[in-house]
């Protein structure tokens, strides 16, 4: 089944009575790569801000202004307006988070992404941080035989948090102490891609 039609039969099961959001008005283009990336490049030698993970947004109670997202672990770079309908500049002179880039796999703090985040009233909160250690790029053959961003895959998500509003994001402890869950066994070498990602929202309890 090709993809759209997959997708259009998915959505067609789906219970009639289940929450949907609709795209509304005409499409805006907030972040265009040519024009907004910032400056820099990755490991491969390609633009550095190449965003691979959902867009999330966040409203900074203390600064009365907006942070959208589409996080990299090369560098993750806020467009920064008063709201969502008033986002004014790719702001490249600061990353609200930095990928730790360890290269040991029981660290869980290798490439990262910001993924979901929960702010509070004072300006604290939460976020799940995406994992990925891919042993084909650290150079170390007790970990990978294998070279490359494909081989040798383990991911984990983690917890950061923020206490300025969402301006700085870090682990909430040194890793590996920092790991919610992971998968139910320790990093193999060669090890085909393993793990969970971190796609989705974090649900508060009082």
């Amino acid at each position: 089944m090709a993809p759209v039609a997959a997708t259009a039969a998915i959505l067609a099961a789906l219970p009639t009575n289940m929450p949907r959001m609709v795209a509304t008005g005409p499409v805006e283009v907030v972040w265009n790569q040519t024009r907004d990336a910032c400056p820099g490049k990755n490991w491969a030698g390609h633009i550095g801000e190449q965003p691979d993970s959902m867009p999330l947004a966040w409203h900074n109670p203390l600064t009365n202004q907006t942070s959208l997202i589409s996080a990299t672990d090369w560098g993750t770079f806020a467009t920064v307006g008063p709201s969502l309908k008033e986002l004014q500049r790719h702001d490249c002179s600061h990353r609200v988070y930095t990928s730790v880039n360890s290269t040991l796999p029981w660290t869980f703090a290798n490439k990262q992404w910001v993924q979901s985040v929960h702010l509070r009233p004072d300006g604290t909160g939460t976020c799940l941080i995406h994992n990925e250690f891919h042993g084909g790029l650290v150079a170390n053959l007790s970990l990978c035989s294998r070279s490359g961003p494909k081989p040798c895959l383990y991911w984990s998500t983690g917890v950061g948090i923020t206490r300025d509003g969402g301006d700085h994001w870090q682990l909430v402890n040194a890793p590996p102490a920092h790991r919610v869950f992971s998968a139910p066994r320790r990093y193999i070498k060669d090890s085909p891609l393993t793990g969970f990602g971190a796609v989705g929202a974090i649900a508060m309890e009082d």
